[in-house]
Parts: C-alpha cells; sequence; structure tokens
C-alpha cells in the first residue's frame, strides 16, 4: 500500500529509525507524526482527502527496474477524482508508467544529485538527462542549483517543459523564472 511520506525511513517524521519500504501499513496506523494525533496517511486516504484536486505523486523507487511500487500507485491513482501526474527520480518509473499508463503525464525529476542515495551511475545518468528518449517524459523538473545548463537548455529548446525545484526564497523564485518554465517552491509564494 503506497503511503506519502516524503524520505526513505521515518525518522524526522516520526522518530522511528524503520525504512518506509519495511514497515506495513498497520504498523505506520501506530506511529504518530512528530506533535500530533495523525499517522503517515495512505496514499488512497490522501486522495480520499484531495477529492478532484490535481496531485503530482513523486515515487520514490530505489530500485533500478520499476514494478511494484509503480503498479501500486497507478492502482490508486486510477481511481482518482481529479488529473494526475507521476514524477521520479529513477527512469524506470517512468518508463514504468509510459509502458502501463501511457496516457499519465510524466516527470524525470533530475539534477547533480550529489547527495542522492541512487547509485552513482544512475546520478550520473540523470544529471545528463541521458534516458530522456526511454523514459520520454512530458516534462523534466532539474534542481535550481543545477541551472542553468547545457542539457537543460538543450530540453527547453527542443520544445520540453521545465521545472525547477526546491524554489524557497523571493531570490531564487526571480532566479527559477527566468531559467524554466514553472516552479516547485516551499515558504515562498509563488
Amino acid at each position: 500500500m503506497p503511503v506519502v511520506v516524503h524520505d526513505r525511513d521515518l525518522q524526522r517524521t516520526t522518530g522511528h529509525r524503520a525504512r518506509v519500504g519495511r514497515v506495513t501499513a498497520a504498523d505506520l496506523a501506530t506511529m504518530p507524526v512528530f506533535g500530533t494525533q495523525e499517522t503517515v496517511p495512505t496514499l488512497a486516504e490522501t486522495l480520499d482527502v484531495l477529492g478532484d484536486t490535481p496531485v503530482m505523486v513523486e515515487c520514490k523507487q530505489p530500485r533500478l527496474r520499476g514494478g511494484a511500487l509503480e503498479r501500486a500507485v497507478a492502482e490508486v491513482l486510477d481511481g482518482h477524482a481529479g488529473p494526475w501526474c507521476v514524477a521520479g527520480f529513477n527512469p524506470a518509473t517512468t518508463r514504468w508508467f509510459r509502458r502501463h499508463r501511457p496516457s499519465a503525464v510524466r516527470v524525470l525529476t533530475a539534477g547533480p544529485l550529489d547527495s542522492s542515495p541512487l547509485p552513482s551511475s544512475v546520478r550520473r545518468r540523470l544529471a545528463r538527462l541521458a534516458d530522456l528518449e526511454a523514459s520520454a517524459p512530458h516534462a523534466v523538473s532539474y534542481d535550481l542549483g543545477g541551472l542553468p545548463g547545457e542539457v537543460t537548455d538543450r530540453w527547453r529548446e527542443a520544445g520540453g517543459a521545465l521545472v525547477t525545484w526546491t524554489v524557497t526564497s523571493t531570490s531564487e523564485l526571480e532566479r527559477a523564472r527566468e531559467l524554466a518554465d514553472n516552479v516547485i517552491f516551499e515558504r515562498v509564494r509563488p
């Protein structure tokens, strides 16, 4: 059952050191999020609350091959009343959705990713956008710290949509507006 949590483990969210993929939904239901009585929600629970609100779901696939996670996420998203798209750092996720949900909007998340847990070979490929043809994303979401760049400039020149992340200040927002078509932001009003 896909859940909605940012990190690979639950340390920052609940104080538990457990990896997200190694606990059951029943276990998660017993772990309150810091400072609340809420627990980590499932993707289905979150979509129920959102109704027909458009959503972008990032799949955090640590394996080099997509499959079980993507299938589980797709099955939940298939029932969402509003529009949705999927994003991910792993080209295997984008390729899986291209094959199995070809009408889904796909976003390849990329950038220099120096501190990412992905294997170094995948990080290098993502920085170079080497998997664009195979994953066929509708947009690329690239780390603002890696912009401007030759590969992202070529992507845009070819008509590709470029989103940048994570914009956290008005000065970054101004810079991002010059370098990308849209932004992913926090703590700043776009």
